[in-house]
């Protein structure tokens, strides 16, 4: 059968069922098709490669073209059906992590290092926590654009980019740049005061305004330092 940049041949003598899609005549040196895909009976898939399973390769024709094009999400998978990486439409890198010490954790809660659990991360509990790790991510229904882990573990945390946090200005209003640490209240930011007191604690920098005496989701730039 003719296909759009080449054919298609299921008769190829590699076994039945396989199917197998060429370049044009005369691209190798002599004459003949160069093998692009191949689908084998076992559901393998080898592009740009004549061992379907062993690796992926795309080119692109020249510099000005993209290799590949993807229109949607994108998910990867382990060949156990577990999820490894998405790539989405939200604006922060999340990873995936266990959380330890019970609570209360959703979208938006500000987590630190488990000191009892290794790999393990736990809520945020006390002002200016040089352990500070990140933000669980999804607040105010915002997607990641990149998550490592997937379903893995218990829950994506935002460590860089944009993220929805929950903040806490009882004490202090908050600003766009303000920077931000950890609160006495449970998985909450709150505005930096002390300097001195914030190296090695600072979450990221505040992008929206929080009146004083209130406490609420804002949209936040995860900067750690």
């Amino acid at each position: 059968f003719a296909g759009i940049g080449g054919l298609i041949n299921s008769a190829s003598g590699l076994g039945s069922g396989s199917l197998v899609f060429y370049t044009s005549w005369n691209v190798l040196p002599g004459g003949g098709y160069a093998e692009k895909m191949r689908i084998t009976p076992a559901g393998d898939l080898g592009i740009g490669t004549t061992s379907p399973g062993a690796r992926l390769e795309v080119h692109a024709r020249s510099a000005s073209f993209y290799a590949a094009t993807f229109r949607g999400n994108v998910e990867i998978e382990d060949l156990d059906g577990t999820t490894v990486l998405e790539l989405g439409d939200g604006l922060d890198y999340a990873e995936g992590f266990d959380v330890a010490g019970g609570g209360s954790v959703e979208p938006g809660t500000v987590l630190v290092i488990d000191q009892e659990h290794p790999g393990e991360l736990t809520l945020s509990r006390r002002p200016y926590d040089s352990r500070v790790a990140g933000i669980v991510a999804g607040g105010n229904g915002l997607g990641s654009g990149v998550k490592l882990g997937g379903d893995s573990y218990d829950h994506d945390v935002a460590l860089a980019g944009r993220v929805y946090c929950n903040v806490d200005a009882t004490d202090e209003g908050i600003e766009p740049g303000d920077l931000l640490t950890t609160s006495s209240t449970a998985g909450y930011a709150m505005k930096v005061v002390d300097r001195e007191r914030a190296q090695g604690a600072i979450l990221g920098k505040a992008m929206q305004r929080l009146e004083r005496g209130r406490q609420g989701q804002i949209l936040v730039l995860v900067t750690l330092q």
